[in-house]
């Protein structure tokens, strides 16, 4: 009997000396591979979140990247000149651009193209509109742009719910683990994080299946039920966006990016994935009212593709035409906001 008791506790403690072994091995690996870093409650409220000072974040998962967040926390390898900034640059993961290079994202670009204004990233991943928009009036307050608001935004069809929620300030805030053991696990153990996010994206890709295979995906967005309450909705929600820039940085222009995604079909033929033409005029209208300007990405991508071959979505280590802005795209992004840009201040 002492002999299996003793053959048993050494089989347990070889059992998890290798486990132990395995999860330091592979968050070494991870370091180099997928490093995501630890992200922290921003004080100020400009955004939910932000990594921490000089956060190392590595990236082969999609797109190739390795990159040093700046001391606040954001992704700008750009070096000011001064300490104002002319144009702050809001939006999701895809313009924190963590999947190409520091010098390939839209807000670096910017600094290039336009040399006499200084632009500033507080991109952040999962701040979509909603968010961006909830957050707005923190942000201006703490960045105090000169010139100009530039938000990012993937989709101009959107959920009135969503949009309700912002302009209550009950939109759901992203949390943080900045301290006790889910800090602890984070920074010792990276590549439980990355296990912990796969689980949990592979469990919501089974639960979004079988609510599409039930017909329970019907979507609120183009406000088909109730097309006057959508609009109504919809234009309170951009009036927000322009009454908080006037309140806040009184003579600041407010400029909406819309950078759309396409696929290319079987025949290699471009197609346009999320929203419909009539939504994007919708949305250019209310924002025209509003006095936003909005500029559009949908015919500047498509060009890129029909005289280049170009996708401005993908990697050559995922799918083509899906996922995060790629270089070409945030290139395209940056001329035409450029562009804009120019015009507007010729126009003064």
């Amino acid at each position: 009997m002492k002999r299996k008791i003793r053959n048993i506790r050494n089989a347990l403690l070889k059992l998890t000396a290798a486990g132990i072994l395995s999860l330091l091995f592979l968050s070494a690996f991870n370091y180099i591979y997928n490093f995501t870093g630890i992200h922290i409650v921003n004080p100020s409220g400009a955004t939910d979140y932000t990594w921490l000072p000089n956060q190392y974040k590595a990236n082969m998962t999609e797109g190739f990247a390795w990159l040093h967040m700046d001391a606040n926390g954001f992704n700008n390898a750009y070096v000011p000149a001064e300490d104002e900034i002319d144009i702050l640059l809001m939006g999701g993961s895809h313009m924190e651009a963590v999947v190409v290079g520091g010098k390939e994202n839209v807000g670096y670009l910017l600094n290039q193209y336009l040399d006499d204004l200084y632009t500033y990233n507080i991109g952040m991943s999962g701040h979509v509109i909603y968010v961006c928009v909830q957050n707005l009036e923190a942000a201006l307050e703490k960045y105090s742009p000169s010139d100009y608001v530039v938000i990012e935004t993937g989709t101009v069809q959107l959920d009135a719910d969503a949009m309700t929620e912002a302009l209550e300030g009950t939109y759901s805030e992203i949390p943080s683990y900045d301290s006790g053991l889910l800090y602890l696990i984070q920074k010792r153990l990276p590549v439980i994080k990355t296990l912990y996010k796969q689980m949990d994206d592979w469990i919501s890709l089974g639960l979004n299946a079988r609510a599409d295979d039930a017909g329970q995906n019907e979507s609120k967005l183009s406000g088909e039920a109730d097309d006057g309450q959508y609009r109504q909705t919809l234009e309170a929600f951009i009036q927000k966006i322009s009454t908080t820039v006037s309140e806040r940085r009184g003579g600041v222009k407010t400029i909406i990016l819309y950078q759309p995604m396409i696929e290319v079909d079987a025949d290699g033929n471009c197609v346009m994935l999320p929203e419909e033409q009539r939504a994007r005029e919708q949305f250019a209208e209310i924002c025209d009212e509003q006095g936003i300007i909005f500029v559009d990405m949908t015919d500047d991508f498509l060009s890129l593709y029909e005289e280049k071959h170009v996708l401005t979505h993908g990697f050559v280590n995922t799918k083509l035409g899906a996922g995060h802005l790629n270089k070409y795209g945030h290139e395209a992004c940056a001329k035409a906001l450029a562009e804009t840009i120019r015009s507007l201040e010729e126009e003064e």
